[in-house]
């Protein structure tokens, strides 16, 4: 894939090869190209400068495309250090065991789950990412490439780096020796999109639920992925309005709303990171109070709903 000369993205094509920033570089291609470049979008478009906020919380599918990200860019390399400057991104671990599992390693494998990656370190150990609100992998080539918020930084022995940057650091690091061990303590409910494809399994975890829909599929002591876009663009894709109580669904409305779990999940997961490739049919492009549902043309609304907030159409989700 060809590299060419766009100010917004300079920062990340410099950051992921050699070559000076804002400059083009013809005729070469990147090594795991597809995915750096795709990445590069993705920070683009997340932070179209530096210094500016991020506005998207990683859910399922980023996280997802964060473990391709990975895959194609920071495995089998042989780990020489780690650097932690700020230790409180860090649970249950210390700065000094991070270091001392991960160092002469190298990430073999990764395994998402909702919203939690695992990177294979070594036979024994897995080191575990959650991103939070703002955080993202970066590997890049040069110190001078480093990005702006590294809480913590793995050195690989040829000379590269992936840092976990995370502005807000509401994000965290942890090691565990058993995933399965870690998924139970954590009390995370299964994957929205690997676990539940399975519509009778997915009947069984509503019986005898209560609470609002949208509050519900947050949880992710229920279900583990969906976030706040995710789980608007389920309801709207299934008609149901986000305040609607559980034990008023019926089976057939249960049975639809599994379906659209995997069709958005899907969907989003197919368009991250340029997220150009979302149907014109989805919430995602008119999710703004105010503007017309790409449905039926009715202002999209914005209300609480528990502690978050739930974009919808008061005509096609009404109670």
């Amino acid at each position: 894939m060809l590299i060419h000369e766009h100010s917004a993205f300079s920062y990340y094509v410099d950051g992921l090869m050699t070559g000076s920033q804002n400059k083009a570089v013809n005729g070469q291609y990147l090594p795991a190209a597809h995915f750096q470049f795709k990445t590069m979008l993705f920070f683009a478009k997340l932070k179209p400068a530096r210094n500016q906020l991020l506005f998207f919380m990683p859910e399922l599918p980023e996280v997802r495309y964060f473990k391709k990200y990975i895959d194609a860019t920071s495995l089998h390399k042989p780990i020489q250090r780690t650097r932690v400057h700020n230790p409180e991104v860090l649970r249950d671990l210390s700065s000094q065991k991070l270091q001392s599992c991960l160092k002469g390693v190298a990430f073999e494998s990764t395994y998402a789950h909702g919203k939690y990656l695992f990177l294979q370190a070594g036979k024994s150990c897995q080191l575990v990412l959650h991103f939070g609100m703002t955080g993202r992998p970066v590997y890049y080539k040069t110190e001078d490439h480093t990005p702006d918020y590294p809480r913590a930084i793995m050195d690989f022995e040829n000379g590269a780096h992936l840092a976990f940057d995370c502005m807000r650091m509401l994000g965290n690091i942890s090691l565990t020796t058993d995933r399965e061990h870690f998924l139970k303590d954590k009390k995370l409910g299964p994957d929205a999109l690997r676990d539940l494809s399975d519509p009778e399994t997915f009947l069984r975890l509503f019986e005898d639920k209560r609470g609002m829909i949208k509050t519900t599929l947050m949880d992710q002591h229920f279900i583990a992925g969906i976030g706040n876009v995710c789980s608007d663009e389920i309801l709207f894709q299934s008609m149901m309005h986000p305040k609607k109580n559980i034990p008023t669904l019926g089976e057939n409305e249960l049975r639809t709303l599994h379906e659209n779990v995997a069709l958005v999940l899907e969907t989003y997961v197919e368009a991250v990171p340029e997220y150009e490739t979302i149907p014109d049919s989805f919430l995602f492009n008119y999710r703004s109070e105010g503007k017309e549902c790409p449905r039926c043309g009715t202002a999209v609304e914005k209300i609480p709903v528990g502690s978050r907030s739930a974009y919808y159409c008061p005509d096609c989700q009404s109670r």
